[in-house]
């Protein structure tokens, strides 16, 4: 890595692109109703559009090909700064969270519902069934428990649905 890399890498990993455009993105506002946590969506006026994405580090503009990190942000909202300007602009934000965003972010913990009376008359299943050797590898003392599928700390028991998200968000 260059030594303009390690200079400038504290600017794409410190500086968010939500706060960027929270400070210095004169009349963009987040769209808190059409926003995720992984895909903050700001308007501007009627029609203007940007994503911020990759937990802040990236951006891009729906109706255009503009896209980029924090620099290409703010040369994108200020044209005419210079390299040197762009820096001492970003220096201001490192390590600032965005203000509007944290309304987004908590995790929504999934709550302990027992399972359908039917399935609680079943017989449990036992070591040496077909479903056995899968069922150990889960660790059945600690998901479900006869008569609910929470742990015994009250936690929701993992799903299959859980694993597939986990997954799928690597």
């Amino acid at each position: 890595m260059s030594d303009q890399d390690e200079e400038l890498e504290p600017f794409r990993r410190g500086v968010s692109g939500a706060v960027v455009l929270e400070h210095i993105g004169r009349g963009w506002k987040l769209d808190r109703k059409q926003s995720t946590r992984w895909a903050l969506k700001y308007r501007c006026g009627a029609g203007n559009i940007l994503i911020v994405n990759h937990e802040g580090r990236g951006w891009w503009d729906p109706q255009s090909t503009a896209k980029g990190d924090v620099f290409d942000l703010v040369q994108h909202l200020n044209p005419g700064l210079n390299f040197r300007q762009l820096r001492q602009v970003l220096r201001r934000f490192v390590g600032v969270a965005p203000r509007l965003t944290t309304a987004l972010l908590p995790l929504v913990t999934p709550r302990c519902h027992p399972p359908h009376p039917h399935w609680t008359k079943l017989p449990q299943s036992r070591p040496r069934t077909d479903a056995g050797p899968h069922v150990a590898r889960l660790g059945t003392s600690s998901l479900i428990s006869p008569g609910g599928s929470c742990r015994s700390d009250g936690a929701a028991a993992p799903t299959a649905c859980d694993s597939s998200l986990r997954a799928a968000r690597g």
